[in-house]
């Protein structure tokens, strides 16, 4: 009895694996067939690719590959026209490197080529000697990669096969000139980790991250030819090398940070046996996804105590997306980077979807996920926590708040930001965007600078009015009060080990009060002009230097110096004397308490309600702005 029910048991389970398969085996055909009806003239093209590995070569593993690409080539476009031919062809031909000024100049050139640029299918395009070889390669070299029994036929086709990585046009040949010039890198590695982190230190060297002028993306081989991109094509040739090396990668990336810059990031991972791995550039070794990379930015020291600042040093996120060639919408990845936050909101207005937003520079509130309302509530899970949040629903196409904002936490308490307009406070405010840690970690550095004076050019001897002896902030004010000698040359001198720039030095004199003025004088390192911009009045040009170094001023005549001033460079960010502002506090919509032209470094809004969202904008000058709450007589960023 006991072993007729195993048999039945079984019997059932093959049963539904058989169903499972046919249904899926199905569902390949339909959507390869949607290919074919994609490519009009192009299908007898498609078609041959199916009976070259099953009449003319037969392979099993190939023909299944075919069948993959074709099943989910359809929605695959690139950008096509006559401008990007030229432009690539004058790339090809540069001398390299080739300098950005020289690539901007080639684009000037190609942009002015008659024709526009047409968006096509791939479909429509791709050759079978494209496909034919291009599978050919990808399965010879999985067959003959040392991790080969690592990577699984369904890995190999997720991430080692697809033709392309995201929307760069297509260039044949581009697995031979890869594996040419990137097998070296990896020679002798028997450990797919090892090859993974090798390829990409090789490209971190070779790469110039960069903003270019051409607003279309180029082939492979192109990029691999600039050597020169934003991030994403960084990340587009780093995918394409690691699998023309047989290395399964993927392109993985968040829109944008919910609490710093207008952009957000992009980078590679290896998926092995199902896990994802990463490697940034001060790593030892390839680590499991736990963090999102380019996320930490902790300062090397901890400010004091009363340092009036409050300081980031995380880059948030809500989400995390993968480009897969399987789909045309990208795949969320966040419970992968252990994004655990989860909400469950109540939804008082009769709508059958919400938004789930965040702030995003620039564009106000944007969505990152969306919901069904159930029975007047809404679910969202594998969200980043620490991160300011509102619901909205859409109608006409604009977007509406349904919910007032709140901060998602580590530990899931939720907690909304409500306007309180009975109750008024004041604050104090200071800047306009989140001081991040990268910021503390070249000011701490400054800490054992001297301001120095003498009579001698040379300061042989020097009297050290002041030294910096804390953290400095946005604007450090030293007074010299028992300095009775009168001096000619004056000075800032960096620490040893500091390379720390500054954007402004002034001397005062001790009986007037008056902001001195005299010759700029400088290290012999410092360039003229790098010397002239520590005292042009403007904080965002800046004296630097490679080497330790100093600068200052010659007087020309003696004078008794009663305080110094100094600003480090920074991020432009801090409330700027004479800059219109405008604060806004959110209760379903931003409304405005007021503008002020900035008199001082700090900002007085009384009557703000309390426990609201804040928004500061300068309308003189500057994009970067940030939503914020007053705590402790502080501001903190969301």
């Amino acid at each position: 009895m006991e072993l007729w029910y195993i048999n039945k048991r079984n019997y059932f389970f093959i049963v539904l694996l058989y169903l499972v398969f046919v249904a899926c085996n199905n569902s390949k055909e339909s959507q390869i067939q949607s290919t074919l009806e994609v490519a009009e003239s192009n299908r007898s093209e498609l078609e041959k690719v199916l009976s070259y590995f099953e009449n003319e070569k037969p392979d099993k593993l190939k023909r299944e590959a075919a069948r993959y690409l074709l099943a989910n080539m359809s929605g695959h476009t690139s950008m096509q026209g006559r401008r990007m031919e030229v432009y690539k062809e004058m790339v090809r031909t540069a001398k390299k490197p080739i300098p950005k000024d020289t690539l901007e100049a080639i684009w000037e050139r190609a942009k002015a080529i008659k024709g526009g640029m047409d968006e096509e299918e791939d479909a429509v395009l791709i050759s079978s000697d494209y496909l034919i070889r291009h599978i050919e390669q990808s399965v010879e070299g999985w067959k003959h990669a040392p991790w080969k029994d690592r990577v699984s036929f369904e890995d190999f086709c997720r991430y080692i096969l697809p033709y392309r990585v995201n929307t760069e046009q297509l260039a044949s040949g581009w697995i031979d000139s890869l594996r040419t010039r990137y097998a070296p890198a990896i020679e002798g590695i028997k450990d797919m980790k090892t090859a993974y982190m090798a390829v990409l230190k090789k490209l971190d060297k070779e790469y110039r991250e960069s903003e270019v002028s051409c607003p279309y993306t180029p082939d492979i081989l192109t990029l691999d030819n600039m050597k020169m991109g934003p991030c994403k094509d960084q990340c587009m040739l780093a995918a394409a090398v690691l699998r023309a090396l047989s290395i399964p990668a993927v392109y993985d990336y968040v829109t944008h940070w919910t609490n710093y810059s207008r952009v957000g990031h992009s980078w590679v991972a290896l998926v092995d046996g199902g896990e994802t791995y990463t490697w940034e550039k001060k790593d030892t070794k390839v680590r499991k996804a736990v963090r999102i990379p380019a996320s930490v930015m902790k300062a090397e020291a901890v400010p004091e105590k009363d340092y009036p600042y409050s300081v980031d040093t995380l880059k948030r996120v809500s989400k995390v997306y993968r480009i897969l060639y399987t789909t045309n919408t990208p795949e969320d990845v966040s419970e992968t980077y252990q994004l655990k936050g989860y909400c469950k909101m109540e939804v008082p207005e009769a709508v059958e979807a919400v938004y789930l937003c965040t702030f995003r520079t620039g564009r106000d509130w944007e969505p990152v996920d969306a919901a069904y309302v159930r029975r007047g509530e809404c679910r969202f899970a594998n969200l980043g926590c620490g991160t300011v949040y509102l619901l909205m629903k859409k109608e006409c196409g604009r977007l509406f708040s349904v919910s007032v904002p709140f901060i998602l936490h580590e530990n899931g308490k939720i907690e909304r930001l409500v306007a309180d307009k009975q109750t008024r406070e004041t604050v104090v405010l200071t800047r306009k965007y989140p001081l991040m840690g990268n910021w503390i970690s070249q000011w701490h550095k400054m800490i054992g600078g001297k301001l120095e004076a003498s009579n001698r050019p040379d300061f042989q001897p020097a009297t050290v009015l002041d030294s910096i002896v804390e953290t400095p902030v946005y604007k450090n004010r030293f007074r010299i009060p028992h300095v009775e000698e009168a001096y000619r040359y004056v000075r800032y001198v960096c620490p040893d080990n500091c390379r720390t720039p500054l954007a402004e030095l002034e001397f005062y004199e001790a009986s007037t009060g008056k902001l001195l003025i005299g010759e700029p004088i400088g290290s012999e390192r410092l360039s003229e002009r790098s010397m002239r911009q520590t005292f042009d009045r403007d904080l965002m040009s800046v004296c630097s230097s490679k080497k330790k170094y100093w600068v200052g001023l010659d007087l020309k005549t003696k004078r008794r110096i009663g305080e110094v001033v100094l600003y480090p460079k920074n991020d432009g960010n801090f409330i700027d004397i004479g800059d219109c502002y405008e604060l806004f506090y959110y209760d379903k919509g931003w409304v405005s308490l007021g503008r002020q032209t900035a008199s001082g470094l700090s900002l007085v809004y009384r009557n703000v309600p309390k426990g609201s969202l804040l928004l500061l904008k300068d309308h003189t000058k500057g994009k970067e702005e940030r939503v914020f709450v007053y705590r402790h007589d502080r501001q903190v960023w969301g």
